[in-house]
């Protein structure tokens, strides 16, 4: 049997091959009686940065937690239809969940970094997953993941005694995004980074994507039409639990062919 590093290894190898990373077939959410998710079906490919638009409660921070099963673990949900990373389905249960969470990496909303420093926001990720124990194995990895998120050069000098909850909200978030590339996802899902007391500004939010997608697909939500049209390559347009529009972000936002899209696209411009 091979062990969760392997799986993970294997799993790298095949993002190199043609195919969506995860295809999405008939997906349904309930809580109780009340449909959230209704008959959602869509493929995110290699190298693309995906945005969900639509209004609040139009389903899409729902649609992000059911790509890692994050959404399983609240009150009276119901899945039902099909998610594949790769070519599995990942409710089999003989996969490893947390490294189906790995894979597919969720940065909510609601940020939530450790009541520690920056440094130890990360090295626990990495000790946690067995990565690097090693304080000298940790320190590139550290490094590395703070650049890529762009804030080396602000927390380098205090990574070891400022908290991290006591930040900035933006700082915050970022290093939650770091913590998250320290374990390689394959997809990274970004719940409303763009809003908020907290949100990343565009200008940065767009580099940063674009780093990001040359090796990971990419899914955040908003409601913002100028976030869609600035950072992603494809946007979907949800509205009352169903995608009533997928196609590339130039087209869904100036020639829309559902009416409740071109809508939504002409009452937020």
């Amino acid at each position: 049997m091979l062990d969760s590093l392997s799986i993970r290894d294997h799993m790298k190898t095949e993002t190199t091959q043609a195919g969506p990373v995860i295809s999405v077939r008939g997906l349904g959410l309930t809580f109780g009686r009340t449909d959230v998710l209704q008959d959602v079906s869509f493929d995110l490919v290699q190298g693309e940065v995906t945005c969900l638009l639509g209004a609040f409660g139009s389903g899409k921070s729902m649609l992000l937690r059911c790509l890692n099963r994050t959404a399983e673990e609240l009150p009276r949900a119901k899945q039902t239809g099909t998610v594949f990373l790769r070519d599995r389905d990942v409710m089999d249960p003989t996969w490893d969940l947390p490294l189906i969470r790995r894979t597919v990496a969720l940065i909510p909303e609601v940020h939530n970094p450790f009541p520690m420093s920056t440094w130890d926001n990360l090295a626990y990720v990495l000790r946690l997953h067995r990565l690097a124990k090693a304080k000298a194995d940790q320190e590139p990895l550290i490094e590395a993941a703070l650049r890529r998120v762009g804030i080396w050069d602000d927390v380098k000098d205090r990574l070891h005694h400022a908290p991290v909850h006591r930040m900035e909200p933006m700082m915050q978030r970022l290093i939650c995004i770091a913590r998250a590339l320290m374990l390689e996802p394959q997809i990274l899902l970004l719940d409303e980074p763009s809003s908020g007391t907290d949100c990343i500004d565009l200008h940065r939010l767009d580099a940063l994507l674009a780093d990001l997608k040359r090796d990971m697909s990419v899914v955040l939500s908003t409601p913002s039409l100028k976030v869609a049209a600035n950072v992603s390559d494809r946007a979907a347009h949800l509205d009352g639990g169903r995608v009533l529009e997928l196609d590339a972000t130039e087209l869904v936002l100036t020639n829309a062919q559902n009416p409740t899209t071109k809508a939504f696209v002409e009452a937020h411009c």
